[in-house]
C-alpha cells in the first residue's frame, strides 16, 4: 500500500511540474506578442490611462469604459510602474492567472 502512496506522490509531483514547465513555455513564446483580444477588454487601454494619469484615478474615459473597476488595468499600471512599461512586464503579471488555469484543469479529474 505504501508503494502505491509514493507512486502517486512521484506522478502528482511530476504533473505539478509539468505543467510549470508547461505555462513557463507559453510566457516564453508570448514574449514579443500584444495583447490577444484586447479591443473587447481594453485591459491595456485601462493600464495606459491609469499608468499615464494616476494609478488612484479610477475615471476612465467613455471610450473605452467597460462599465466595471479597472482592476487588470490597475495591476498592470501598478507592474508597469514597478519594473517598467514594457510587454514582458505584461505578460509576466499574466503568468499567475496561466498557472491558476493550467492547475484547475490538472485537478479537474477529480470532479469528473
Amino acid at each position: 500500500m505504501q508503494n502505491n502512496t509514493k507512486l502517486y506522490s512521484i506522478i502528482y509531483n511530476f504533473k505539478n511540474v509539468l505543467f510549470l514547465l508547461v505555462s513557463i513555455v507559453i510566457f516564453m513564446l508570448s514574449y514579443n506578442n500584444g495583447f490577444f483580444w484586447d479591443n473587447v477588454l481594453f485591459a491595456s487601454k485601462m493600464g495606459n490611462h491609469l499608468f499615464e494619469n494616476s494609478i488612484f484615478n479610477w475615471t476612465i474615459p467613455d471610450s473605452f469604459d467597460p462599465g466595471h473597476p479597472p482592476f487588470l488595468g490597475f495591476l498592470l499600471a501598478i507592474f508597469w510602474q514597478i519594473f517598467g512599461q514594457q510587454l514582458w512586464v505584461s505578460h509576466l503579471l499574466m503568468l499567475p492567472f496561466v498557472l491558476g488555469c493550467l492547475f484547475s484543469f490538472l485537478n479537474l479529474h477529480h470532479f469528473l
